[in-house]
Parts: C-alpha cells; sequence; structure tokens
C-alpha cells in the first residue's frame, strides 16, 4: 500500500524522505481509494488509516521541506506557511484586536456572510476568517502601533 501513497508513500515520506509531489503520486493515490472503496467493507478501514497516515505525512512535509520546495503541492505549503505566520503574530499580540476580533485592511473584494468588503477598508473579523483570509491574500492584519513604533526606532533608524 505504501507505494501507491502520495511522496512515494506515508510511511517513507513520515521518515523524512520527501520527494516532490507529482501529478502521477495523486493520480496513483486516487486509483488506489477508487479501488480500495469498491467494496464497502475495506473502504472505511482503508480511510481510517489513510487519513490518520497522511495527517502525519502532512504534518512531517509541512515542517520538513526547504523553501524553494517545487512539488504540484507548493501552494498548499505556502498557504500553510503563511496561516502558522499568522497564527503566531496573533499569538505574540502583534495585532490590532478588539477582544479576540483581528483589524484587517481589505485588500481584494470579497463577501463574507451577506456583507461586501472592498479594497481599502478596514474591518475587525473573527480570527479564524482573518487567518483564512490572509492566506489566501485577501486581507492583511493591522499591526499593532507599539510594533510599528518600535520598528521605526529601531536600529538604522
Amino acid at each position: 500500500m505504501s507505494e501507491g501513497v502520495p511522496a512515494g508513500g506515508p510511511y517513507r515520506a513520515a521518515v523524512g524522505m520527501h520527494e516532490t509531489l507529482t501529478l502521477e503520486h495523486l493520480r496513483a493515490a486516487r486509483e488506489m481509494l477508487s479501488t480500495y472503496c469498491r467494496a464497502p467493507d475495506y473502504c472505511q478501514g482503508y480511510l481510517k488509516v489513510l487519513r490518520e497516515s497522511s495527517a502525519l505525512v502532512a504534518r512531517a512535509r509541512a515542517y520538513d521541506l526547504p523553501s524553494d520546495y517545487k512539488g504540484v503541492d507548493r501552494g498548499v505549503l505556502e498557504a500553510l506557511d503563511r496561516l502558522l505566520s499568522f497564527y503566531a503574530r496573533y499569538l505574540a499580540g502583534e495585532y490590532v484586536a478588539s477582544g479576540e476580533h483581528v483589524l484587517v485592511e481589505v485588500l481584494e473584494a470579497f463577501t463574507l456572510r451577506g456583507v461586501g468588503y472592498m479594497p481599502g477598508e478596514i474591518t475587525l473579523l473573527p480570527p479564524g476568517e482573518a487567518a483564512s483570509l490572509y492566506s489566501a491574500g485577501i486581507v492583511r492584519p493591522v499591526e499593532s502601533l507599539a510594533l510599528k513604533i518600535a520598528q521605526a526606532d529601531g536600529p538604522g533608524s
């Protein structure tokens, strides 16, 4: 089973022997899913093992792959990197917030829960929504004034 799953198999990838993910890897994984899930008795067991191992592989790949990685999943890894960066800075208190909500500047027009937002507008969003939209490049969190002052007064100012 391991050779037909993306990146040479979850067991191989989980030990850090990462390969560049290709369309052929994804095609093989879909074919295996189709094969095992033809029989309902096997499908649920296969999905359980596959989902557990894939979660481990995803975490390992996200942490171990170099920044110049070029596989077909590079966009996913870049979005994950942006999401983790947002989360780290949110935890550090670097963003202007009201309660748990984050103040963001809209970069691209979008609609959320029936409300339209246009580029240049500033709004408060729950952190999960702000993180998702930031990861997609649609909003930019507003940095705290203390951080901006410290950066302006830092070395070389």
